[in-house]
């Protein structure tokens, strides 16, 4: 009975073994791709990109072409450098970026920047960089008039708010944000303890499950660690199309923090896998020395008994 038991066990648990394997995977990959759209993550990757090593990598060196038209309109290569390496503008590029990511998964639409607020910015930069004692090439306009050229007008803001309404129309179709919310992410890891509550009672042990267990965390934590290690990938631009080397320089200050959220995942998984079998391997072995301790301590104890015995049988 006990034997069929002990069967029927095993069966379950391998049954549940690979329904925790598909639910630590679907975990998983949420996880790395809600790591993805943390505000943080977003604007750290954006305010670290070396535009002007982008810039000269494109076909056609447009870093060159970008200094040309600044000294044409009278601005120093060092205003332009300014330009291309503010923080603020990075910040602002990054937030505009984000606020995208954050409708996609969060559903906030007050996360937009309106264009009021583009105008704003780029007012104010202007009045910050561009000086009075900055000597431009008005070419007959004044400095207002250049400013104005450079915010969105009517018609540009026009097709800035369509763009939004359109992409809110395409995230609503795809539902991305059903895939990362908070209540899924609950679901799936209430229902990850729940599965190896299950594997503990079929295995009815205090580490026989950490030997069911601990092999699925480390298959499971392979693949988001594969995905991360895309990170460590150098791209050489001189390796690459001429067309396509910009893209390959960005890519390349980009990837380490685009899946430094998988890798980690990834790593902390199959360590947590490792240290479950190393346990199990400790316990098991305690385990049967006590086992062996007990039988070898049941046979002295029969020893003894059958010397006593025969001693008693002599003297009567």
């Amino acid at each position: 009975m006990n034997k069929t038991l002990d069967v029927l066990g095993k069966v379950v648990c391998a049954v549940l073994v690979f329904i925790l394997f598909g639910v630590l995977s679907a975990h998983y990959s949420i996880m790395g791709i809600s790591s993805l759209a943390k505000e943080e993550n977003v604007k750290s990757i954006i305010t670290g990109v070396d535009y002007k090593k982008v810039l000269r990598n494109s076909e056609g060196n447009a870093l060159e072409e970008f200094y040309k038209g600044a000294e044409e309109a009278g601005l120093s290569r060092e205003t332009a450098d300014q330009i291309l390496e503010d923080k603020e503008i990075k910040e602002f590029v990054s937030d505009a970026v984000y606020s995208y990511i954050n409708y996609a998964i969060n559903g906030e639409e007050d996360s937009f920047i309106t264009s009021d607020k583009i105008n704003e910015f780029i007012s104010k930069k202007f009045d910050e960089i561009i000086t009075d004692d900055t000597k431009l090439h008005l070419d007959g306009k004044t400095r207002e008039e250049i400013k104005q050229e450079l915010m969105l007008d009517e018609e540009e803001s026009r097709k800035y708010n369509e763009g939004i309404d359109q992409f809110k129309k395409e995230v609503g179709t795809v539902r991305i944000r059903d895939l990362t919310s908070k209540s899924l992410r609950k679901s799936l890891f209430t229902t990850i303890v729940i599965i190896v509550v299950l594997i503990m009672l079929c295995r009815w042990s205090l580490y026989k499950w950490m030997a069911w267990v601990g092999p699925v965390c480390i298959s499971a934590g392979l693949m988001p660690l594969l995905i991360g290690s895309l990170g460590l990938v150098y791209i050489n631009p001189d390796r690459v199309a001429s067309d396509l080397r910009a893209e390959a320089v960005l890519l390349d200050q980009i990837l380490p923090e685009l899946f430094n959220g998988f890798f980690r995942i990834g790593i902390t998984s199959i360590i947590v896998g490792i240290l479950l079998l190393v346990v199990h391997h400790i316990l098991k072995k305690n385990d049967k020395s006590s086992s062996s301790f007990l039988v070898d301590g049941n046979k002295d104890n029969s020893y003894i008994s059958t010397v006593t015995d025969l001693t008693e049988d002599k003297k009567n």
